[in-house]
């Protein structure tokens, strides 16, 4: 019952932060867009922009070069088109429809951000809820991926041995009982060893399972003296067999980098990548 209290309390706790940390992008996205406020572009110049790299026919996409006038007077530069998506053509002509229709030397409304009014955009179609779904949900696929693998690296991998190594205990149990299992042809038996924590009340009864391939008699002699390394405050992180060696921290240790990194990139990519392409 503890060990299920202790692996579900971990489980809740992942995917409360990943519903979290996947709300940051859509939130974001939708104040960010929401602050987008009205004005006056000019466009100065406009031409036909085309790409067959990605694709194994070209598409194509109109670009303006407008100038947008402030409240305050001041003129800004920019180029663009269409945001937040960015909508392609599949043929030339219906993107020269577009660039067709917005004639050179003409003021039109156009939308910009006030913090940064170089991105404005001639058509703007906000921040919808089918987006900020669509974004919740990416982020949310992301983090379920990369929370349990930072846990579980983290904890089991890198953690467990550093806590044994620091404040793990060492004594000796005996094996109570073998369970013989057969998984794709291979024969492993699960021994239980029991053992005594020792602490002010006198020590507390535990016991840890071990899988491992058959022992036999001259490589476990003494089924009553097993070496346990045991944590006096998390029994889940007891193992069978001496401290263990640091050389075993290294994988949990670089894979916890790796993915801390990608997870760190995420969260990254929700709070700052707010523009189009």
């Amino acid at each position: 019952m503890k060990k299920r209290a202790f692996f579900l309390r971990r489980i809740i706790l992942i995917i409360c932060v990943a519903i979290i940390l996947a709300l940051i992008a859509p939130v974001r996205r939708a104040l960010y867009y929401h602050s987008f406020i009205q004005g006056t572009c000019v466009i100065t110049a406009r031409h036909l922009q085309s790409d067959s790299q990605n694709s194994k026919r070209p598409i194509y996409k109109p670009i303006f070069t407008y100038t947008l006038t402030l409240p305050d007077g001041r003129q800004i530069n920019t180029s663009g088109f269409d945001g937040p998506d960015t909508f392609v053509y599949s043929t030339q002509k219906l993107a020269q429809n577009v660039l067709d229709s917005y004639p050179l030397g003409q003021p039109i409304n156009c939308w910009y951000d006030p913090a940064q009014p170089e991105r404005a955009l001639l058509v703007f179609q906000g921040y919808s809820s089918e987006q900020a779904l669509s974004t919740f949900l990416f982020f949310l696929l992301a983090f379920m991926i990369f929370l349990p693998a930072l846990a579980y690296l983290f904890e089991w991998q890198f953690w467990r041995y550093v806590a044994l190594r620091i404040r793990g205990t060492l004594t000796r149990g005996i094996v109570v009982n073998r369970i013989e299992q057969r998984k794709q042809g291979m024969t492993y038996n699960v021994y239980t060893i029991l053992y005594r924590s020792e602490d002010q009340q006198g020590g507390v009864a535990r016991h840890i399972q071990l899988t491992a391939p058959p022992i036999e008699r001259h490589s476990l002699p003494d089924l009553y003296n097993v070496f346990v390394c045991y944590d006096p405050r998390q029994p889940l992180y007891d193992r069978c067999g001496k401290y263990p060696r640091l050389y075993r921290i290294i994988p949990g240790l670089i894979g916890s980098l790796i993915f801390l990194a990608l997870t760190l990139s995420f969260i990254y990519m929700a709070l700052f990548n707010l523009y189009w392409n």
